[in-house]
């Protein structure tokens, strides 16, 4: 079973798009487009992507083809003078997300825009940090 839930945070302007089970290549591709819906209806440019309850079960080839897939919805993704910045926020002990979260981070628009955390308080920090970021948790 896969499941995405897409939730705003407005006192924060975060987006968390929480994913939920077997993370396969097909089905994968739905994360970016979730996203990308959730950026437009809500005109936040921070978004938390929680894979603590989902496992990537893609082979190392497929996670290549997703990182490339996402790199063509770069264009759509951005926006000129208001950076998106994404935190993943993985499972302590899950290094299933490892590889293609790190092409993911090579492949994003601006560099130093991506995170990978294990911790939810560092991640949401990280949100709020950095130029045109400035709020309190």
């Amino acid at each position: 079973m896969f499941s995405i839930t897409v939730s705003h945070h407005q006192n924060h302007g975060i987006i968390v798009v929480c994913v939920e089970g077997e993370i396969s290549h097909a089905n994968g591709l739905r994360i970016p487009e979730e996203m990308q819906k959730a950026l437009a209806r809500y005109s936040s440019r921070r978004v938390l992507i929680d894979l603590r309850k989902a496992r990537n079960t893609s082979t190392t080839m497929e996670n290549f083809g997703f990182a490339l897939a996402v790199k063509r919805k770069e264009p759509e993704l951005s926006e000129p003078h208001k950076p998106l910045r994404i935190a993943f926020l993985t499972a302590l002990e899950d290094e299933s997300h490892d590889r293609v979260l790190s092409i993911l981070s090579a492949t994003l628009p601006a560099s130093g825009n991506s995170l990978v955390s294990k911790d939810e308080g560092s991640a949401l920090s990280w949100l709020l940090s950095g130029p045109g970021f400035d709020a309190d948790l």
